[in-house]
Parts: structure tokens; C-alpha cells; sequence
């Protein structure tokens, strides 16, 4: 063993000896014998290098994205400025039956999240208009929010009355996502 105070293979080194040493001794992955260092195709288009306009899915995916969007952002605009209604109605929640003050808190709860919703939607317009590269990173996005959701309800469930609508539309739009998705990491041969 080394003395403490002995400066050691590191001591004045650069980036690239450091590298350098650690590879020496085995501290970083090796690569194995003839495989590539190039990533799958799959993940190079759910994480492109660069966000661009440069879509190469089928252009069906791009309408569903904008379906999904619209809708999404319908919903938040809808829970923003008419909550009460929203949380009772299409999300089936008995607010009636809560004091006044719990009733206010849950629908100040769902207002913060649909502003969270509204925020996203605005950004998947982005991506719509100007980095459509981006498309198939906002499907993957939008379907781990949805799972990621259906959870936490597993842990955290919502009380609800009745068959509401509000789930029944989500599953469709995950349906579409998961569709959207599929489209948009397949190739074309035209660029759009």
C-alpha cells in the first residue's frame, strides 16, 4: 500500500490521464469485443442528439399529438376556471358531501395540477410547431405520466361516485398515446 501523503498515479494529471488510469484499472465498463458504440435507432429517436424539425414518423402521429394536446389542454383550461364543476361532474369526486373548506382545498389541488397540465400542453405545442424530433420523447413523456398516475392511485386512491367520464377519456388518450408512439418511431421514407 501507498503512504497516505504520496501523490499517488492522479496527482497532477488531466482529464484524458484520468481516464486513462481508470480504465487501466478496471474501474470503467469495458466494451465488449465487436460491438458498436452507436446507440439503438428506438432510443435515437425517443432521445435525439439535437431537437429539430425534422420528423421522420408516419405523419399520423403528428395528428394524434395534436389531438392529445388539444385535449389535455381543453381539460386543464376546463379544471382552471371551473373546477368545482369539473371535479364533481367529469371526475366524479362527491365534493358536495365535504366541508366547505376540504371541498376548496381539493379543488385548489386540482387547479394547481391541471396548471402543471396546461404548462405541458403548451410545451407539446411547441414541439408540434417548431421540434417535432421531439414528438416521440413527448409520447414517452405523456404515457409515464399516465402510468405514473394509475400508481400512486393504486397507493393513494381517489374516492369517487358513480362511473365518471373523466377516467374513461384518459384511457382513451392513452390508447392514443401508446398508438402515437408506435407511429412515430417508425420510419418514412418522406421527411415532413
Amino acid at each position: 500500500m501507498r503512504p497516505i501523503d504520496s501523490p499517488g498515479p492522479f496527482h497532477g494529471s488531466n482529464s484524458i490521464e484520468l481516464t486513462q488510469a481508470f480504465a487501466e484499472h478496471h474501474w470503467l465498463p469495458k466494451r465488449k469485443p465487436g460491438r458498436s458504440s452507436k446507440r439503438s435507432p428506438m432510443l435515437d429517436k425517443i432521445f435525439p442528439r439535437q431537437f429539430d424539425n425534422s420528423y421522420r414518423g408516419y405523419k399520423t402521429a403528428l395528428w394524434i399529438f395534436g389531438l392529445i394536446t388539444a385535449v389535455r389542454t381543453l381539460q386543464s383550461i376546463f379544471i382552471i376556471f371551473n373546477g368545482y364543476m369539473t371535479v364533481r361532474d367529469a371526475d366524479g369526486i362527491p365534493i358536495d358531501t365535504y366541508p366547505a373548506e376540504v371541498a376548496q382545498t381539493i379543488v385548489g389541488l386540482f387547479g394547481l395540477i391541471s396548471l402543471w397540465r396546461f404548462i405541458f400542453s403548451l410545451l407539446s405545442i411547441i414541439v408540434l410547431v417548431r421540434y417535432r424530433s421531439a414528438v416521440p420523447l413527448m409520447f414517452a413523456l405523456l404515457i409515464l405520466n399516465f402510468l405514473g398516475a394509475q400508481l400512486l392511485s393504486q397507493f393513494v386512491p381517489l374516492v369517487r361516485v358513480g362511473t365518471p367520464p373523466g377516467p374513461i377519456v384518459n384511457l382513451v388518450l392513452v390508447v392514443l398515446m401508446l398508438i402515437g408512439l408506435v407511429l412515430s418511431l417508425m420510419n418514412r421514407r418522406i421527411h415532413i
